[in-house]
């Protein structure tokens, strides 16, 4: 809890201090007897802060907080620390202020449990002696003035773990009596010398030195042999770091300004991490790259120019980062075996394009900071990234890819400028990127020439290039039926391009030539034509009958993957007729077995016409429907419009909420009003006369709970209000229970027949004036809103028979308690038949 101004505290607050355990007092102005009288209600605080008061004296009833454990002081005007004295459950103290007021006695005997110390006073010329007490773990020492720090003071201190020492000290304390010691921090220091073996305990497991001068012989590593990590951010010699091989532990090494890398550093193989900040050094010698447990590697600002040709023997190395030095060839990089990301910006790279030269894709990392200079402000980075890796990982010749990456930088969002020439589109195919192959087959279908009649490919030749779903042996023979000339080889008469996955031999070949383009659904739908007297199911649709199609979707419906797989056999030898399409793409979408997705997948791939292809292609699933929650089906219709257009999935949405009766919350949040998806989804909401917006968004039904468990979230969601509504003349009961709208639009008005409304769980403060138009309303639910009074126009509503205000303008709703909400004068005298529940 904080406070600020004591003044100000309410009621509620006083109640907080009863339980609260974390207390900061923050009132300069703030008197004793006031900040006594806070610690009276708050006995539970185990952590007090005292920030930038103006007290003379500490609270006296300070030492009665008896879980009180921790204690931070920030007060300039102390004259005295005595009570603190008597508060022998501190565990922590820390005093950031100056001056440090007089103390007597001993912190030994006073404070026994006292093991965590922060002393941050500027002008503190010597250590105060109360706080000399051997049950202290941590120190932390921070002052402008204090430069000497005599021996014993920490060696009385024999339990210490951990210090941290920010201060101009002209000598290291000789700490090779603390034998627990395994974490040290300088910090600011004017220390000269550094090789007192006395000064360094052999148990030290961390040395952090920052802001201090590092030159001359360094400690005498082969006495720290549990040395694990060293940290040097600031100028250091090569000769300070003499002897660090023998330091077999150590694992973290970060150094800071030096004129080269010590060559017995290569004994220390248990590096894992190495980072070296600013050098003079131009070459790193052979021997770097045998540091067999390296995973991150840090080199910057440094002059270095030369390194290794093969870096292969770091096999765990991850990341490296090499900004701003001199490196101007980067093909080394192709050798690390498990690299994950690589900086090499602010070098004078040679060949810029280097990386095309990759036999693998690199990380994305790495073309983020190389092409960072040619990127267009703005956009979707980590889209662009991705797709600059699938060019690299490509088939394309150097010069191709070097065409790509740049007309992609050029764009915002990826997209196919009408400008690209079509054998760049087929050149395009070969990236191995979903969503651009998405774009791709749509932008192919632009250079059409109108003749896909059977007729017109009998006439030229179809080029089957790439996969496709169905045996190529199949596709032939059925091409043969209908007299169709083809060839799996690109050849000077081939008119007709069927593209499946993967296509291959795209390239230069095709520029300047035209042809028709048939994307794998438009190829099956014309070898329809070899057997479509043979499919039972198709013939029965086109003579009208629906017998088979009924008993079918019977078996399509089924919980039982069997059945569902029976009925996908019929399709196979029947046919698909159209009036089944939407059953089979929910069977593709929701069933939990792969099996059934897969044989579902491949009869709508060859033999229909899918309209459902991104859909399909789509990786998400629907599975466990039943149990699915509205928001979750959303956040899944969000993640496949991220590679399918809109429409396929608001149409997806609809699907979905005619079997599942979830789904269109997508398509209410997404979709603008007036949107003929959006429409739809409305019609679907609506029954007759009645119209049930609740359900759509699938919000919780607060009416099943009590009210104590009720929690309105006045959250924008996004959900349109539906004055939109096609037939908004003819509802006359409208449900709008917990949409989360914070006010309801002057819009209502179109709903002009309304007979019953519910409103209620919608955090809505006020009522728009419009609600006087809704003449031949009998019913209105306000229930569990933030009403505290009521529109006048709401007298005009002369047929209401029943108002429920109950559970309004509370933060927490309780059962029988009754809402204090102002009705309009003269209501009772102009709405006498109306009944107010409140």
């Amino acid at each position: 809890m904080y406070i600020e101004n004591i003044d100000q505290l309410q009621a509620r607050d006083f109640e907080q201090l009863s339980y609260t355990s974390y207390l900061t007092i923050a009132d300069r102005k703030a008197t004793k007897k006031q900040v006594e009288e806070i610690l009276d209600k708050a006995p539970q605080v185990s952590t007090l802060i005292f920030q930038k008061m103006m007290l003379e004296e500490l609270p006296a009833n300070l030492p009665s907080l008896k879980k009180l454990n921790s204690l931070r002081i920030e007060i300039t005007t102390l004259s005295n620390l005595d009570v603190l004295k008597k508060c022998s459950g501190l565990a922590d103290f820390t005093f950031l202020s100056d001056p440090l007021p007089a103390i007597t006695g001993s912190a030994k005997e006073d404070l026994p449990k006292l093991q965590n110390l922060y002393l941050g006073i500027k002008d503190l010329t010597e250590f105060p002696s109360y706080f000399i007490t051997p049950t202290i773990l941590s120190l932390h020492i921070w002052s402008d003035t204090l430069s000497n720090l005599p021996n014993h003071v920490l060696n009385e201190m024999s339990a210490l773990t951990t210090v941290t020492l920010e201060a101009p000290l002209k000598a290291l304390p000789q700490l090779q009596a603390n034998k627990k010691l395994n974490y040290l921090s300088l910090k600011d220091t004017r220390i000269d010398d550094w090789s007192n073996p006395k000064c360094w305990p052999a148990s030290l497991q961390t040395i952090h030195i920052t802001q201090s001068k590092l030159s001359g012989p360094g400690p005498i590593f082969s006495q720290l042999p549990d040395l694990q990590s060293l940290y040097i951010g600031t100028n250091c010699d090569q000769q300070w770091l003499t002897g660090i091989g023998s330091c077999q532990k150590l694992t973290e090494l970060s150094i800071t300004q030096i004129d080269g890398i010590p060559d017995d550093l290569k004994d220390c193989q248990k590096l894992e991490s190495l980072s070296i900040h600013k050098g003079t050094f131009i070459s790193l010698s052979e021997w770097f790259c045998s540091f067999s447990n390296l995973k991150k590697l840090s080199i910057s600002y440094t002059s270095l120019k030369h390194v290794p040709a093969d870096w292969s023997k770091m096999a765990k190395l991850e990341s490296v980062g090499l900004d701003n030095n001199q490196i101007e060839d980067f093909h080394f990089a192709f050798t690390i075996p498990e690299l994950q990301g690589l900086g090499i910006g602010n070098n004078p790279i040679l060949d810029q394009w280097f990386i095309l030269d990759a036999k693998k894709a690199l990380p994305i990392s790495m073309y983020s900071s190389f092409w960072s200079s040619i990127f267009v402000k703005g956009g979707n980075m980590e889209d662009r990234l991705s797709f600059y890796k699938a060019i690299v990982k490509s088939d394309l010749n150097r010069e191709d890819k070097k065409w790509f990456m740049v007309e992609i930088s050029k764009q915002r969002t990826l997209h196919i400028p009408d400008e690209w020439p079509l054998y760049r589109l087929m050149q395009a195919l070969c990236i191995p990127y979903k969503r651009l192959i998405d774009k791709l087959q749509q932008k192919l279908l632009d250079h059409k020439l109108n003749n896909d009649s059977v007729s017109a490919m009998q006439a030229g030749k179809v080029w089957l290039c790439g996969d496709f779903t169905e045996k190529k042996n199949e596709i032939k023979e059925k091409l043969g039926k209908l007299l169709v000339p083809f060839t799996t080889q690109f050849d000077v008469d081939v008119t007709h391009i069927a593209l499946g996955k993967k296509p291959t031999d795209l390239g230069a070949i095709f520029k300047g030539n035209s042809y028709q383009f048939l994307l794998e659904p438009q190829l099956y739908q014309v070898l329809k034509e070899v057997d479509s007297e043979e499919k039972f199911l198709v013939q029965e649709e086109v003579t009208g009958g629906q017998q088979m199609a009924d008993g079918l979707r019977r078996l399509l419906t089924s919980k039982d993957d069997s059945s569902v797989l029976l009925g996908l056999e019929m399709l196979k030898t029947g046919g698909v007729p159209s009036n089944m399409i939407d059953e089979l793409v929910l069977v593709q979408k929701t069933s939990s077995d792969a099996k059934v997705r897969a044989e579902a997948k491949k009869l709508l791939l060859t033999q229909v016409s899918v309209e459902w292809g991104q859909v399909l292609n789509d990786k998400q699933s629907f599975t466990n429907l039943d149990e699915t929650k509205e928001k979750d089906v959303r956040t899944k219709l969000e993640k496949m419009a991220k590679s399918v257009s809109k429409d396929q999935v608001a149409a997806f949405g609809l699907l979905l909420f005619a079997h599942y009766q979830k789904g269109l919350s997508y398509i209410l949040i997404h979709c603008r009003q007036g949107d003929k998806y959006r429409i739809k989804a409305l019609m679907a909401l609506t029954q007759g006369d009645y119209f049930d917006f609740h359900i759509g968004v699938g919000y919780n039904n607060w009416k099943l709970e009590k009210p104590e468990s009720v929690i309105l979230s006045p959250v924008k969601t996004g959900v349109k209000f539906p004055f939109d509504h096609p037939e908004a003349a003819k509802i006359r009961i409208m449900n709008l229970h917990n949409t989360k709208f914070a006010t309801i639009p002057k819009e209502i008005a179109v709903f002009e027949n309304l007979e019953e409304l519910d409103c209620s769980a919608n955090s809505l403060k006020s009522l728009p004036e419009e609600i006087g138009k809704l003449t031949k309303l009998k019913r209105l639910d306000l229930s569990l809103n933030r009403f505290d009074s009521l529109p006048t126009s709401i007298l005009k509503l002369t047929n209401l028979e029943w108002l429920d205000l109950r559970y309004n303008n509370d933060s927490v709703f309780k059962d029988g308690e009754k809402s204090i909400v102002k009705l309009p004068e003269n209501f009772k005298e102009l709405l006498p038949n109306c009944e107010v529940l409140l």
